[in-house]
């Protein structure tokens, strides 16, 4: 896991602000594709809803 996806995670299990993320759009879609967290975007690739899955947090609880 990379330091941008591991950052994504705990901006997402401390219900941080999501403009803190979306700027990380390729980190974000590697993290929906591997379960980890469920996100969805507008037209503009910006994040509208993103939180943290069990296995997310599994994986985030791992990481510490």
């Amino acid at each position: 896991m990379t330091s941008n996806e591991l950052y994504i995670l705990r901006q997402l299990h401390n219900k941080a602000d999501k403009t803190m993320i979306n700027h990380l759009h390729k980190d974000l879609e590697n993290l929906k594709n591997r379960g980890l967290i469920s996100c969805l975007f507008d037209e503009q690739g910006d994040v509208i809803i993103a939180s943290i899955t069990p296995k997310g947090r599994k994986e985030l609880n791992k990481n510490l």
